[in-house]
């Protein structure tokens, strides 16, 4: 399988500045602000996810009034 994250370097650094980029405080008020979104919203999963767990997108889904989760089985490539 391949793993750009591992083996391209432009990859690497999109990776590198959105960790970086990422700040507590700012996706703590953002999520506190979630039930008041107020519009329909589809979560989409990935039931393959290396990165973002299923349960993620069930605590997402459930802060947001009237969201849905959707899982796809398998997203990622495989070879």
């Amino acid at each position: 399988m391949e793993k750009p994250g591992l083996t391209d370097a432009c990859v690497r650094e999109d990776l590198r500045r959105f960790t970086g980029s990422l700040r507590r405080e700012t996706t703590l008020a953002t999520g506190a602000g979630l039930p008041e979104f107020g519009q329909p919203a589809l979560v989409a999963m990935s039931g393959d996810d290396a990165f973002f767990p299923v349960e993620d997108g069930r605590r997402l889904a459930a802060a947001l009034h009237g969201a849905w989760l959707e899982v796809s089985p398998r997203s990622r490539r495989s070879r």
